[in-house]
């Protein structure tokens, strides 16, 4: 059903915290697939807050003019609030795929935690990368597991030490005939 006046399509446009909040859940419980998968995204510590803020609370961080808000508003259109987490919601082939989204500060502990931690046993870039972009999607990951690597006191020390020698071949004879 189309406003027919002004009036109706600013009433249709007013959105409540309340109505947010719904808007989200339906979404969420949209008859659509939902991908298990969660991918994970990067953002800025204060962007990150101020969406967080504003979808979870419907309020605007102070000293924000009209047009901030307005653009707030307008990307938080991409983004819910699931457990306590801003989550990222893109549609593709019918499915509604949510991605946490980490601050830019996380990455580094994330990294750590795949290349130090658990089952990660300083196993080397390539293994680092994969096992990190198993789980998560950090543009540049490669870069940063690099750089990361490279100030790695122990893989330095293993990747410094002198490999073993092979012995020296000596030729054998072999009897012709017993």
């Amino acid at each position: 059903m189309k406003p027919k006046t002004k009036r109706e399509k600013k009433k249709q446009t007013k959105s409540t915290t309340g109505d947010r909040q719904q808007l989200s859940a339906r979404l969420l419980q949209a008859p659509v697939r939902v991908a298990q998968q969660q991918v994970y995204l990067t953002m800025e510590e204060h962007t990150y807050h101020t969406y967080y803020q504003y979808l979870h609370s419907g309020n605007y961080p102070d000293g924000l003019n009209k047009e901030e808000k307005r653009d707030v508003r307008k990307k938080c259109e991409q983004f819910c609030v699931q457990d306590e987490y801003l989550m990222h919601k893109q549609r593709r082939n019918g499915e509604v795929q949510l991605r946490q989204v980490l601050m830019k500060a996380d990455v580094s502990r994330v990294v750590k935690a795949c290349h130090e931690g658990f089952g990660g046993a300083h196993m080397g870039r390539d293994k680092t990368v994969g096992k990190i972009t198993a789980k998560y999607f950090i543009k540049g990951i490669k870069d940063i597991v690099i750089d990361y690597i490279s100030n790695c006191d122990k893989c330095q020390k293993a990747a410094n030490k002198p490999s073993m020698q092979a012995p020296e071949l000596h030729p054998v004879s072999v009897p012709e005939k017993v």
